[in-house]
């Protein structure tokens, strides 16, 4: 994986760059990407979630994403935040709404 970002625009790239990039770059189909944070979500021992822990921003995350990204549209990344997949936005919000309601 190339450790560079290239970006065009007003404002800084996010830290996690890099695991959006290489999500994209391992799941063609896969066109949107909700991420965010849920101490509710983490707590759930039905979803799929990283095995380790790992610092946000680093590769070392990317890494642990990737061991798990295959076969999930959905997963939580330890003690960190959420990954919602689609092919349109709207399908990636509405599976993070849905999961997120029945908690």
């Amino acid at each position: 994986m190339d450790n560079k970002i290239s970006v065009i625009g007003l404002k800084e790239p996010s830290s996690e760059s890099f695991l959006h990039n290489a999500v994209y770059r391992k799941r063609p189909e896969i066109n949107a990407i909700f991420h965010g944070h849920d101490d509710r979500a983490l707590k759930n021992r039905h979803l799929p979630v990283t095995e380790n822990e790992q610092p946000y921003g680093t590769i070392e995350l990317v890494q642990e994403v990737k061991k798990i990204l295959n076969s999930h549209n959905y997963i939580l990344m330890k003690n960190h935040g959420f990954l919602s997949l689609g092919k349109t936005l709207d399908e990636a919000g509405n599976q993070a709404l849905r999961i997120h309601a029945t908690g």
